[in-house]
């Protein structure tokens, strides 16, 4: 008897990506947003909007978003989309954003980091997790 191949999974793009979030007091408090999946043009929308939803509903001010369980896949041009949808969405209502990923994701330039920073959201991208929390309970600079 010859047995069927597996079908492809046709999951929708919300399926591909978990997003988690959790208000965390320690050492400031903050929210951790942990991303897992698949991070790619289809799927930066819901990942974003789940994660938005999240920061309003518990007002914070301080984001921290884990993405060391996530495959990023954008191009270039998906991550300047990303980043105006970012500032747009966070922009004047939270004080400090930190992006945590693995060391292989992080482009040489980090393209993320100034873009937000320049569009009013203060931001740091970083492969260390230790890192990411001190900057977040850092203090600004005047003028940062």
């Amino acid at each position: 008897m010859k047995r069927k191949a597996p079908r492809a999974s046709k999951r929708p793009d919300r399926e591909r990506s978990k997003v988690v979030a959790t208000v965390v007091e320690d050492p400031v408090s903050h929210l951790l947003v942990q991303v897992s999946g698949v991070l790619d043009e289809k799927s930066m929308d819901g990942i974003l909007k789940r994660a938005g939803e999240r920061v309003a509903a518990l007002a914070s001010k301080r984001v921290l978003i884990d993405l060391r369980e996530c495959k990023v896949a954008l191009s270039i041009s998906d991550m300047n989309g990303l980043v105006k949808m970012v500032a747009a969405a966070f922009a004047g209502s939270v004080e400090r954003f930190a992006v945590v990923m693995q060391e292989r994701e992080i482009l040489p330039e980090k393209f993320f980091e100034p873009a937000l920073t320049s569009r009013g959201l203060p931001t740091l991208v970083t492969a260390d997790y230790a890192e990411g929390l001190y900057w977040l309970s850092s203090r600004l600079r005047p003028g940062h």
